[in-house]
């Protein structure tokens, strides 16, 4: 349970004391949240793991070919 509560304060996996971002996004006026290229207090880096977008790339052509497939039924 406290992974969890640690994952939706955004503190750092390896330490969980610290906070993985600098300042935080504003949804409204469409602003990012920076995050810190290392942890302040553990100095642990924060990465993409590889084939982090791998998976999403399989999602977005299934989606792309199921609404291909059904534009050329309907039409």
């Amino acid at each position: 349970m406290k992974t969890f509560v640690n994952i939706l304060k955004c503190n750092c996996p390896n330490c969980k004391k610290e906070k993985m971002f600098k300042k935080g996004g504003n949804l409204l006026m469409l602003n990012i949240p920076k995050m810190h290229k290392n942890c302040p207090l553990c100095s642990y880096t924060f990465e993409r793991e590889t084939g982090f977008f791998f998976g999403a790339m399989f999602v977005s052509y299934a989606l792309a070919a199921a609404l291909m497939i059904i534009c050329l039924i309907i039409f």
